[in-house]
């Protein structure tokens, strides 16, 4: 079985939907008011797109193949530009609400900030999105903003939360790289002093029913000593866990959630030379009869390089064939059933072993 991209009427619903399946896990208890109030503008978001400026664009599952149709290539090119029309408002709409916490004062259970600098908000909010109603349609998240200077912002429906928001923009101001990840996810473990992405959020987004085989790949490299490194996207909630070994020797890739690929795919690749790779096929081929020549003809062939001196290609002979490489292509036809996973455990710890 294999992971298909999930199917969605429109593209900013598709990337919505990744974002509040991606909100930080609440604890067991009471629910933070923000907590609350920002689960809410997910759902309103989601149910009124048009109120957010969101482009109503159809939903077109991508191809993922390296050889293109002009067709093919046409309808990447429009998806990419669709992809940045619904990323602006959506980027936009949340740096205002965190801009409004770094500018504004907690007031007991408010926010209060001056008129001239919530006229600039909201002003810069305007030109980004080309929407003047955005204040009219937060109201129906509870919150709202009275007249005269200083501004009190309150919320009827989530009361604390706008005094919360000042003390979370400024918790995630401080975290370096990822402090908008944080605050899109409306991770409040921010507030207890978090600066890094956890595997967790990532694993959490892996499509079922994989989630358990990803994770104890994460464990076996783990124990192996692979030096793992998460690669998260602020807007998009994509996620790409990379694993390396020995100076990147060996590096494997999981990408989850890409926007024109499968909601889960993934390859391994290492720096081929001609002494490691019949090793390491001859021994799998002893472990596993067959399991050599699927890595063998899985090997990607350099099939678009410009020179005969390209330092990617590289010679592979295995049971009396040849094979021109590339080698940071590596093996990318991996699978997704179980044993596929038991397969890929064999392999990463063969050339664990070799190496």
């Amino acid at each position: 079985m294999e992971p298909q991209q999930r199917c969605f009427d429109t593209f900013a619903r598709m990337m919505l939907t990744y974002q509040y399946e991606d909100m930080a896990l609440r604890k067991k208890g009471a629910t933070p008011p923000l907590y609350g109030f920002f689960t809410n503008l997910y759902e309103d978001m989601l149910a009124h797109p048009d109120a957010y400026r969101l482009p109503a664009d159809p939903f077109v599952t991508f191809l993922s193949r390296v050889t293109l149709t002009p067709e093919e290539t046409a309808q990447h090119e429009k998806l990419k530009a669709v992809s940045i029309r619904v990323r602006t408002p959506m980027i936009a709409n949340f740096e205002f609400l965190r801009d409004l916490g770094l500018a504004g004062e907690p007031a007991n259970t408010d926010l209060q900030l001056p008129r001239a600098a919530f006229d600039r908000l909201v002003g810069d909010y305007a030109r980004k999105t080309r929407n003047r109603r955005l204040l009219t349609t937060l109201e129906r998240t509870g919150l709202s903003f009275s007249d005269g200077d200083p501004v009190v912002i309150s919320n009827l429906l989530y009361p604390g939360m706008p005094a919360e928001l000042a003390r979370f923009s400024q918790a995630c101001a401080r975290v370096r790289n990822y402090g908008f990840y944080f605050f899109r996810r409306c991770d409040l473990a921010v507030l207890d002093g978090k600066t890094t992405p956890d595997i967790d959020a990532a694993v959490h987004m892996v499509p079922q029913p994989f989630q358990s085989d990803v994770t104890e790949t994460d464990r076996r490299l783990m124990q192996m000593r692979f030096r793992r490194e998460m690669f998260v996207a602020n807007i998009g909630s994509g996620y790409g866990l990379r694993y390396s070994k020995k100076n990147n020797q060996v590096v494997y890739w999981v990408h989850i959630l890409e926007s024109y690929h499968p909601d889960l795919r993934h390859h391994l690749y290492w720096k081929f030379r001609t002494d490691l790779t019949p090793r390491l096929l001859n021994r799998l081929e002893e472990n596993i009869p067959g399991l050599g020549e699927q890595v063998f003809e899985g090997l990607k062939a350099c099939i678009q390089c410009y020179s005969e001196f390209c330092m990617d290609r590289t010679p592979i002979e295995w049971n009396g064939r040849d094979k021109i490489v590339c080698k940071n292509t590596g093996w990318n036809r991996i699978g997704y059933e179980h044993d596929a996973y038991e397969r890929l455990w064999m392999v990463l710890g063969t050339l664990n072993e070799l190496l």
